[in-house]
C-alpha cells in the first residue's frame, strides 16, 4: 500500500525538487498532487484526502501554520511535515508540538527525506497515533511554547518574537498575572481534568477580554499566564478563577489550590510574576483546608511584601551570587527586624523563613551542582516548625545562609558554570539544532535557572555568546581560505545561507561576499 504525498511549497523549484527526490525512493511513496500558497494546499487536501503533507511555513496567501490550523479546524486527519529554513527554524520546532509529525531543514537532503518518510509511514499504520493526532489544538500548543518562553526570562528570544507576533499576544500593554493551578491527589489520577481546567481557564478569560496562555508543569499543575487590562486585581482574577472552576469542581471533587503571582506591566517582567506565584505556592503548600483555596501574593506577603517584593529577591540573589556574607545576612536581619517591628502574626514570619531559606537552598543547590566538592551533602537542618519565638527562626536562616556562603570549597562555582555552557556551545555550535534545553540538560539545571545565572555572571545571554561564536567561527574559516558562504553557514551551524548572511551582516557590518572581497583584495 503506497503513501500518498502532497507537496506545498511557494517555490516551484524546491517543489519540483522535492517531487524528483520522492520518485527515486520509489514504493511507498506517491506524490499525488502539489500547492503554491497555502490556501490552495488547504483545497488539496481537502480534495484529495493524502496520507501526508509536506508543508513549507513561509507562504504567501495563508502560510503554513495558518494552513495547518484550519485544516485540523476541518477536521482534517493527513500527516504534516513541515518544511522550513533555519531562519524560521524556531518557530518550525513550536510547529513539531502541535499535530505536525516532524520537521525538515531546506536546502533538503534526500537522507533526511527518507528518514523522515519512514517516521511518518509508522505513524500512518499506527492507529493510535493517528487518533492522537486528530483534532490536535495547533493553537494551544504554541501558547504553550510562548508561556514557557516568557516566564524563563527570554522574552527576547527570536522564538518569542515570532511567537508574539503570531499568537496576537499583547506586548507591554496591560497587566500580567501569572497563576499556578494544582490539583490534589485524588484528582490527578484523572488525566483529562488538567486540560479540562485549561479549557475552563481560556474560555473564562475569553469572556473577560483577556488574552490567556496556558502551560502544564507536570501531571498535577498548570501555569496560566495572563493578559488582563491595565488595573485588573488580584482581587478581581480570583472571583474569575473561583467561578470558573466551580462547575469542575462540582462534576469531579478535588483540591484545586490557586496560587496568584504579583502583577506586572513588562513582558521582562514576567519572570518575575512566575517567581512570585511560586513563592505563593510553596508558603501554602501544606494547606489542604478548603476545597477550591486561593492564595495571592498580594494578599499573603501584605505584611512582608516591603521585604519579599520581586526586587528583594532579585537583589538578595545577587548577594547569594557574589558571596557577600555581610550584606546578605544584613539583609536576612533587616526582614526579621521588620516583621518583628509589625507584630506580625506567626504564619507570616515562618513565610518569611520559607521564601528566604527557599532562595539559598537554590543557591546552595547550583553551586553544588557545578562545584568540584559535593556543597549539597551538607544536610539542611530541619526548619523549626514548633518555634515560638521569632529569634529562633531568624537564627536558624542566619546559621544556614552563613553555612553556605563561607563554604569555600563552593567558591566561584558561577564561574565555573559559565565556563561549562562556554565550552559545551563551542563543541556543538555548528549544530543547527542546538537549543536552550540541550544546554541546561548537560549541566543539570532548569532553563530558567541557567539563564538566571548566566545572565547575572556575565550581564548578557547565552544566545549573544552563541550567536558571537558562530560569527568569529566564520571570521576565522575565511581567514584559512573558505570562500563558499553555503560552506560557510552549514560549518557555523545555519541550514539557510541567507539567513546566515543577514546574521553576518548583523554583527560585521558587511555581507560574507563583501567580507572575503575585502580579504583578497
Amino acid at each position: 500500500m503506497s503513501m500518498r504525498i502532497v507537496i506545498i511549497e511557494d517555490e516551484y523549484y524546491t517543489r519540483q525538487a522535492i517531487k524528483k527526490y520522492i520518485q527515486q525512493l520509489g514504493e511507498p511513496y506517491e506524490v499525488i498532487g502539489e500547492a503554491g500558497n497555502g490556501q490552495e494546499g488547504l483545497e488539496l487536501i481537502r480534495s484529495m484526502q493524502p496520507d501526508l503533507s509536506l508543508v513549507d511555513i513561509t507562504m504567501p496567501i495563508m502560510d503554513g501554520i495558518e494552513m495547518i490550523t484550519a485544516a485540523r479546524d476541518a477536521g482534517l486527519q493527513t500527516l504534516m511535515v513541515i518544511l522550513t529554513g533555519y531562519s524560521e527554524f524556531g518557530y518550525a520546532q513550536a510547529a513539531v508540538k502541535l499535530g505536525v509529525c516532524d520537521y525538515l531543514l531546506k536546502p533538503l537532503r534526500i537522507e533526511d527525506l527518507l528518514k523522515c518518510l519512514e517516521r511518518a509511514a509508522g505513524l500512518l499504520y499506527e492507529k493510535q497515533a493517528i487518533q492522537k493526532l486528530t483534532g490536535l489544538n495547533v493553537g494551544g500548543f504554541l501558547k504553550a511554547q510562548l508561556a514557557e518562553l516568557l516566564m524563563y526570562q527570554t522574552p527576547d528570544s527570536v522564538e518569542a518574537g515570532l511567537l508574539i507576533d503570531y499568537l496576537g499576544f499583547p506586548a507591554d500593554s496591560g497587566i500580567y498575572y501569572v497563576i499556578m493551578i494544582q490539583i490534589g491527589n485524588a484528582g490527578s489520577e484523572n488525566p483529562s481534568l488538567l486540560p479540562a481546567i485549561a479549557s475552563v481557564i481560556e474560555e473564562a478569560g475569553a469572556k473577560n477580554g483577556q488574552h490567556i496562555l496556558i502551560s502544564m508543569i507536570d501531571s498535577q499543575t498548570i501555569c496560566v499566564l495572563l493578559n488582563a487590562p491595565a488595573g485588573t486585581t488580584s482581587e478581581q482574577l480570583s472571583g474569575l478563577m473561583k467561578n470558573a472552576l466551580d462547575t469542575i469542581h462540582t462534576e469531579t471533587p478535588t483540591q484545586l489550590k490557586i496560587s496568584i503571582g504579583n502583577g506586572v506591566d513588562r513582558l521582562n517582567q514576567i519572570s518575575e510574576a512566575y517567581l512570585s506565584a511560586q513563592m505563593c505556592q510553596m508558603r501554602y503548600m501544606f494547606d489542604r483546608g478548603r476545597d477550591i483555596a486561593i492564595y495571592t501574593a498580594e494578599e499573603s506577603m501584605h505584611e512582608t511584601d516591603s521585604m519579599m517584593t520581586p526586587e528583594f529577591r532579585r537583589e538578595f540573589q545577587k548577594l547569594l551570587l557574589g558571596r557577600d556574607v555581610d550584606k546578605a545576612l544584613r539583609s536576612i536581619d533587616e526582614c526579621f527586624q521588620k516583621v518583628e517591628r509589625s507584630n506580625a502574626v506567626k504564619s507570616t514570619v515562618y513565610a518569611l523563613a520559607i521564601e528566604l531559606t527557599a532562595c539559598i537552598m537554590q543557591f546552595q543547590h547550583d553551586q553544588s551542582a557545578h562545584a568540584s566538592v559535593d556543597t549539597g551533602s551538607r544536610s539542611l537542618p530541619a526548619l523549626p516548625l514548633s518555634a515560638e519565638r521569632v529569634e529562633e527562626l531568624h537564627d536558624y536562616v542566619r546559621q544556614y545562609a552563613e553555612s553556605v556562603l563561607r563554604d569555600n570549597h563552593g567558591g566561584g562555582a558561577y564561574v565555573v558554570l559559565v565556563k561549562k555552557i562556554h565550552e559545551y556551545i563551542d563543541r556543538h555550535f555548528a549544530d543547527p539544532t542546538l537549543r536552550l534545553e540541550d544546554i541546561a540538560h548537560a549541566n543539570a539545571l532548569s532553563i530558567q535557572h541557567m539563564c538566571m545565572i548566566y545572565k547575572q555572571t556575565t550581564q548578557s545571554t547565552i544566545g549573544d555568546y552563541l550567536f558571537r561564536a558562530r560569527m568569529e567561527h566564520a571570521k576565522q574559516l575565511i581567514a584559512r581560505g573558505e570562500r563558499n558562504v553555503s560552506m560557510l553557514a552549514e560549518a557555523c551551524g545555519y541550514e539557510d545561507p541567507s539567513y546566515f548572511s543577514r546574521c553576518f551582516r548583523k554583527h560585521f557590518g558587511v555581507t560574507p561576499r563583501a567580507f572575503i572581497e575585502n580579504m583578497v583584495h
